[in-house]
This record gives structure tokens, sequence and C-alpha cells, in this order.
């Protein structure tokens, strides 16, 4: 379509040369139209190459597949209107890391000689990843927000963190006897050592009891010790094996990892996900995914995970179009754009993000869903309300804390 565009242009230049009658109007678009962008790494004038850093076949394959698919159907919709700049197309370069850091840490070596940046690197490969982004001036899209990786610069973060969520939960249900069903993976580490901060900043009215997943958690997890349980298993323990327990408190999990419309939550399970609402005609945003969808996922059904995918690029797009209008798409001149990018429109997804603003912005509300309940979204949840922290000024109070 581009090539059309560029001989009707010429065409009309070269009939109004002959009859002597070229306006600046004219001129001006002939020359946005043939305007060079450097060539770099990752960008080879006509195709924007992005590495994609996720476990597809270890045991987060069945998270990272429902994100990538999101991620697909984003770059898919870019493509279809033109590509970046209206002018070149978008191409995912995928590995798959089996969820091994050590494999991550190759992976990314790798796929750095090859791309402008990282549109997706998983939790288990961003702490491999980092060095080689750090060297290589790269950035990357981080799918789940922790304090620590919003801080960095390199990383295109928008979810709420977790140490956020946390901190939020606590204040919302402060008399209630908390527990945290956490694993060693990097995201559940970080849910860990946010309790204790929490748990200060909140001032529960009874201490948090942490719980490793092993044999012995089911013996553990009893009504007596926990009314309300938060579970971060990204390793080992699956959907089967939690509903297994013999608790019928409250469980809350990010709705990123409670699985898909197919398998609904059980009534005393609470799922923890970002506004709006899942409903076409809730935000432009959801319209504009679920048409994306319709066109490029068919199959596709109502899933969190795979929108959280969709809303990640989001940013990096704004960036690589900055870029591209620039005349550089180069990684030293994405980070430039990505330190100092004003506001970017998040499409009512989330908050928008202005990264001038010190300290940052995050996007803080959550909504709590359960499923059975009345006036159900397509994934079969309910509303059940929004909570934020209370404390305005939490975000510097919870960085300071964690690095001290």
């Amino acid at each position: 379509m581009c090539k059309k565009v560029r001989l009707s242009v010429c065409t009309l230049f070269l009939l109004l040369i002959s009859c002597g009658e070229v306006s600046t109007s004219e001129q001006s678009i002939t020359e946005v139209l043939k305007a060079p962008v450097q060539q770099a790494v990752g960008f080879d004038g006509e195709v924007i190459r992005l590495g994609v850093l996720a476990d597809l076949t270890g045991p987060g394959s069945n998270l990272d597949r429902a994100r990538l698919a999101g991620i697909e159907t984003f770059w898919a919709e870019v493509n279809k209107s033109g590509g970046i700049g209206k002018r070149v197309l978008v191409e995912l370069l995928l590995v798959d890391h089996q969820g091994e850091p050590a494999a991550a840490a190759i992976e990314a070596f790798s796929l750095a000689e090859s791309v402008v940046s990282f549109a997706f690197i998983s939790e288990v490969a961003a702490g491999a990843a980092y060095p080689i982004l750090v060297n290589e001036n790269i950035l990357a899209v981080s799918p789940t927000s922790t304090l620590d990786w919003e801080s960095d610069p390199r990383f295109l973060t928008h979810s709420v963190p977790v140490e956020i969520m946390i901190l939020t939960l606590f204040e919302s249900f402060p008399r209630a006897k908390w527990c945290v069903l956490a694993d060693r993976s990097p995201l559940g580490t970080n849910v860990s050592a946010s309790v204790g901060v929490a748990e200060d900043l909140s001032d529960l009215k009874q201490g948090v009891l942490i719980i490793e997943p092993s044999a012995k958690s089911k013996e553990i997890l009893t009504n007596d010790r926990c009314s309300h349980l938060f579970v971060e298993l990204s390793e080992g323990w699956h959907q089967e094996e939690l509903t297994e327990l013999s608790y019928d408190g409250l469980i809350f999990k990010r709705a990123a990892s409670a699985g898909s419309h197919e398998s609904q939550l059980r009534a005393q399970e609470i799922a923890i996900d970002l506004t709006p609402q899942w409903r076409v005609d809730s935000a432009v945003g959801m319209r504009e995914f679920m048409a994306a969808l319709i066109r490029h996922t068919p199959d596709a059904l109502a899933d969190s995970r795979l929108r959280d995918g969709y809303v990640s690029q989001i940013r990096l797009y704004d960036i690589l179009e900055r870029a591209f209008t620039s005349g550089e798409v180069t990684r030293s001149r994405l980070r430039e754009i990505a330190d100092d990018s004003g506001p970017v429109n998040m499409r009512s997804f989330v908050e928008d993000i202005d990264v001038t603003n010190k300290p940052k912005v995050l996007p803080r509300a959550i909504g709590l869903f359960s499923s059975g309940g009345e006036e159900p979204d397509d994934r079969g949840w309910s509303r059940l309300q929004v909570v934020e922290p209370t404390d305005m000024n939490v975000n510097s109070m919870f960085s300071k804390q964690l690095g001290d």
C-alpha cells in the first residue's frame, strides 16, 4: 500500500512540474514520504524487529502463550494500518526460554544482535536479561510491574506493582487474618519480600503468615489461621492443586494467573484486575481491543492475560512512533524518548503514563471480581469493588523502605 501511495504522489508531482504548478504543500508531502530514517540494529529501513523472550513450553507456558497472543494481536493491528509511521512493518522474533533463567540469558544475548527493543521479557527472564539490557542500552516490556522494575527506565511497565497490590489488599481488609502463599519464582519472591513493609504501612490488626508451597501447605492453610489468602504461584503448583485445598476462606489472585473464561473462579475466589470492566462498551480501549481480537485472533476467549499482553505494547508503540518521526530508530533514541516522553495515552485501559513526573504516577486502582455474581462480564466475573491505597505518598514510602 505504501508503494502505491508513493507512486501516486510521484505521478502527481511530475504532472504538476510539467504544468509548472508545484505547491508548497505538495512538496511537503513528497518530502515526508521520501524522508530517510536512519538504519540501525533491529531496523533495516523496511522492517522494525522486536524481541520476545517467553516461556512457551515450560511451567509458565499457559500464562506466556496467552499474553503472547495479545502482543501478536496488537502488532498485527499496527501492521494492518500500515505499520510504524504508516511506512514500516513490525516483526516479532520469538524465543522460548522454557522457564530456565540460564537459557533466558543466552537467548537474550543472541536476540540483542537482531532487535531494536524487546516487546516482551517474562518475569523468569527479566533478571537474567537485565545485564544485556544495560550493556546494549535496550528497552524491554515487562508484563508484571514491581517497584524495582518501575524505578528502572529500561523496563516499560503499565500494571499495578505487586507491592502496591499487597498493600492495597491489607489496607482494604485490615481486620482479616491474612496469609500469603508464594513460591520462589522472581515474582513470588517480590511478593514475599513486600509483606513486611505492607504490613507496617497498613497497620494490620493481626500478623501475616507467609507460606511456601509444599506437602505441608495443606495442613497450614486452615480457616483458623487464614481468613484471607493471597496466592502468587508461578512455578510448581497449578490451579488443580490449589482447588484441592480444604480451605474455604477468600482466595485473592491476580487476574493474569486466575485462568481463562473456560476455568471460571470458584465462589470464594477473588480476581484482582485492572479497571475498566471487561465489556466492549466500557471504554474506547476495550472496543479497539475486542475488534482487534475478532480480526486477528477470532478463536480467542475472553482472557485477562491476553488483554494484559495487548495493553503492555501501547507505550512501546508510542516510543517507536516518536522515534520514527524524528528520523532515528536507534536504541539510544528510544531510550531518550522513554526517559522524557511526556504523557502516554493508555487508551483508557489504565491511567495515562507521564514519565516526566517525579516520582512516577503509577496506576494504582484495582478491581476485585468474583464469579457467579450479578451482571457478569464476558468472562463470567462480577465486580465486587474497586480499591486503592489510602496513602497518596505510598510509592515513595514503599521504595524507600524496600531500598533500606
